[in-house]
């Protein structure tokens, strides 16, 4: 983990306008409950969408990801939503906010339930 760490903090150092250090937890088995995350961040100020992604996955949790913006606008109050999928159906969904830092790796939890996926 540590050198994933390193290598997000030297793509900070690339001048990208912000960066997100997400972490993804999860009690959920894998593959065998959840095989991939939908990420989705939102900009609080608009409701735009400036970052989808997806992601198969194939060992434990937790995940991690490093999300970067060349945006300025995007620099800000956010909220990284995180849908846990197996095959194309929906497991489950939470979400976090977080203020992204211009110049700054900036760290952001996300907490998957065994609740009801809203």
């Amino acid at each position: 983990m540590t050198r994933a760490w390193l290598a997000a903090l030297a793509l900070c150092a690339c001048n990208p306008a912000g960066a997100l250090w997400l972490r993804v937890e999860a009690p959920f088995a894998v593959p065998t409950q959840v095989d991939a995350l939908d990420v989705q961040v939102t900009r609080l100020s608009d409701k735009k969408a400036v970052h989808q992604s997806s992601h198969a996955i194939a060992t434990a949790f937790p995940h991690t990801l490093s999300l970067t913006t060349d945006d300025l606008a995007t620099v800000g109050a956010l909220e990284v939503q995180v849908t846990a999928r197996k095959g194309q159906t929906l497991v489950t969904r939470a979400s976090a906010p977080v203020t992204l830092m211009r110049d700054e790796l900036t760290d952001v939890a996300v907490r998957l339930c065994e609740c009801a996926a809203p």
